[in-house]
C-alpha cells in the first residue's frame, strides 16, 4: 500500500459519513415543520370557532332552523293567534307545505271553529254560539249553525293560508337578519324537556333547539311548532278525504240567490207554495261585483219551513242556472181553519262536481307536498330561497 492510497481511504470513509448525516436531519426538520404547520392551522380553526361572535353564531343557528322549517313537508302549530281589539284564539292547526290545512280555532272557551283549507278554498264550521261570539247576527248564526261555510282564508286579518305555510313562515323568521339588522340571543328556556334558545330578528323571536324551530313569538301570534314527516303529511291528506268529499253541501259564497214566494190560497183541498229563485254572481259581500264569472249552474239547498207541509217533498237540492231563475212549487193540504204562513230557506251550496274536484286537488297536493320537501332549499337569499339544481 502506498502512502497516497493509505491517506485516501480514510478521506473516502469520512466523506460518506458526513454526507449521510445532513440528509437524515433535513427529513426530521421537514417533518417537524409539517407537524407544526398542521397544528397551527388546527389551532387557528379552533380559535376562529371559539372566538366567533355570539351574534354571528345566532345568525347561523337561526338560518339552520329556518331551512329546516322551509324544507319541512308540513307543520303542526299550537298556541294563540292575536287579533285587533284584544281578540285572540287558541289555534291547533296542521299545515302542509303547499298550504292545505285543517284544525281548530277556539275563539272563546268551548267555542271552536273548525278550519279547513284545500287548494284555493277555505271552509269554516261552528256552532251557533261560536258564530255569535265571532260576530254573526242572530239570524246569521242560526243559519250557519253546524254548516260548513266557504269563507275567506283570513282570520283576524291574517291570511292563514299564506302566513302559516312552512316555507313562508320560515322565510319570515329571519327577514330582518337577512338585511343586516341586529340579531339578539336570549336566555334559554325549557320546552318539551330540552333547552331552547330565543333568537330575536326584527319583530320575531324564534326559539331554536338542535337546528329546529320550537316556538315563534310575534305580535300576531305565539305558537309552538312541530315539523311533520312525509308519512304524517301523507296520512293527513288520506284522513281528510271523507271530510273533503262531504263538502258538496258546504255553503258557497260566490253566488247570491234570492227568492220571492207566495201562497196560492184559492185552493181546496190541495194548495201550493210557489217561489221564484234568482241567482247571480257576487263578490265577497252581498253585492254583485263586475268581472266575476257566474257558475253555469248553481245547486241550491232549499226547504219550505212550515209544519203543515209534508216532507220530504218540500226539501232538497235544486240545480238552477248560475245567473238566472227557476221556480219551486210545494203542494200541501192546509189544516182546516188554520192560518198558513211559511218561509223558504235557501242556501247555495258547493255541489258534487266541485267537491269531487277538491278531492282530486287534495290527492295532487299530497304528491306536490312530498315532491317539494324532497327538493331541498340549501341557502336563503334576501328576495328568495335557492334550491339545489335540478329541482
Amino acid at each position: 500500500m502506498t502512502a497516497e492510497t493509505a491517506a485516501a481511504e480514510p478521506v473516502g470513509d469520512t466523506t460518506i459519513e458526513v454526507a449521510a448525516a445532513p440528509r437524515r436531519g433535513k427529513r426530521w426538520i421537514l417533518l417537524i415543520v409539517a407537524l407544526l404547520g398542521g397544528s397551527a392551522v388546527l389551532a387557528l380553526a379552533v380559535f376562529a370557532r371559539v372566538h366567533v361572535s355570539p351574534e354571528d353564531a345566532a345568525r347561523a343557528d337561526l338560518r339552520t332552523a329556518q331551512l329546516d322549517l322551509i324544507n319541512a313537508p308540513g307543520a303542526h302549530y299550537t298556541g294563540v293567534l292575536n287579533g285587533p281589539g284584544g281578540k285572540s284564539a287558541s289555534v291547533d292547526l296542521y299545515v302542509t307545505n303547499v298550504g292545505d290545512m285543517s284544525g281548530t280555532l277556539e275563539i272563546a272557551p268551548g267555542r271552536k271553529l273548525n278550519y279547513l283549507r284545500i287548494g284555493t278554498k277555505t271552509f269554516v264550521q261552528g256552532s251557533r254560539d261560536a258564530w255569535l261570539t265571532y260576530g254573526f247576527t242572530e239570524d246569521g248564526a242560526t243559519t250557519a249553525d253546524g254548516q260548513q261555510l266557504e269563507q275567506l282564508s283570513t282570520f283576524y286579518g291574517m291570511d292563514l293560508s299564506v302566513t302559516l305555510t312552512p316555507d313562508s313562515l320560515g322565510m319570515f323568521l329571519g327577514s330582518a337578519a337577512e338585511y343586516g339588522q341586529p340579531v339578539q340571543l336570549g336566555r334559554a328556556i325549557s320546552i318539551d324537556g330540552h333547552d331552547s334558545t330565543p333568537i330575536t330578528s326584527g319583530t320575531v323571536t324564534t326559539y331554536v333547539h338542535a337546528g329546529r324551530v320550537d316556538r315563534i313569538v310575534h305580535a300576531s301570534f305565539d305558537i309552538r311548532v312541530a315539523v311533520m314527516t312525509s308519512d304524517e303529511v301523507s296520512r293527513f291528506c288520506t284522513d281528510l278525504r271523507p271530510t273533503v268529499s262531504a263538502l258538496d253541501v258546504a255553503s258557497q259564497k260566490d253566488t247570491k240567490v234570492t227568492s220571492v214566494g207566495s201562497w196560492d190560497m184559492s185552493c181546496a183541498p190541495t194548495c201550493a207554495a210557489i217561489a221564484t229563485l234568482t241567482s247571480s254572481a257576487r263578490g265577497l259581500l252581498d253585492v254583485t261585483i263586475p268581472g266575476i264569472t257566474p257558475r253555469s249552474t248553481t245547486p241550491v239547498d232549499n226547504i219550505f219551513n212550515d209544519s203543515v207541509i209534508p216532507r220530504p217533498d218540500c226539501t232538497g237540492v235544486v240545480e238552477m242556472p248560475g245567473n238566472g231563475s227557476t221556480t219551486l212549487t210545494c203542494s200541501f193540504i192546509p189544516n182546516s181553519g188554520g192560518q198558513v204562513a211559511s218561509r223558504l230557506i235557501i242556501r247555495p251550496i258547493l255541489g258534487r262536481a266541485l267537491a269531487d274536484a277538491l278531492v282530486v286537488s287534495l290527492t295532487d297536493d299530497a304528491a306536490r307536498a312530498l315532491a317539494k320537501s324532497a327538493c331541498r332549499v340549501t341557502r336563503i337569499g334576501r328576495s328568495s330561497t335557492t334550491a339545489e339544481s335540478g329541482c
